[in-house]
């Protein structure tokens, strides 16, 4: 399935990424559950030097811890794996996240312009 940038997801579009993600071997995802209700998604990408963390938080569900407990669960799930580096990028505009990343120890390294497409808009990524 490839999503539309964009694009408003169905709860059918989503259970179907989310199976897809069950199968690839190149990863490991986490569906992320709050009182029984699906609150967000983990990703642990495996790359031949490091692994790569991709996440996202449902807006009902911001400002109640999760994006912490979820950073540091998929860090000790790269642990585990053996990876000793761990990466992430961030919207620019995403105080919140850049906040919790920065709380759990993560650092700057680099900055892209213009790579990240939300809502018709083009942003900068750290």
């Amino acid at each position: 399935m490839t999503f539309q940038e964009n694009k408003r997801f169905t709860v059918k579009d989503e259970e179907e990424w989310i199976k897809n993600k069950i199968k690839d071997k190149h990863s490991d995802t986490i569906v992320v559950l709050y009182n029984g209700e699906p609150a967000g998604i983990g990703e642990l990408q495996f790359k031949k030097t490091h692994a790569v963390i991709g996440l996202w938080v449902r807006k009902k569900f911001l400002g109640k811890g999760l994006c912490m407990k979820l950073v540091k669960k998929l860090l000790d799930m790269a642990k585990e794996k053996g990876f000793s580096r761990v990466e992430l990028s961030v919207d620019e505009q995403n105080i919140a996240a850049r906040k919790c990343y920065e709380s759990i120890g993560f650092e700057y390294t680099g900055f892209k312009e213009n790579t990240v497409n939300y809502l018709g808009s083009w942003r900068n990524e750290f």
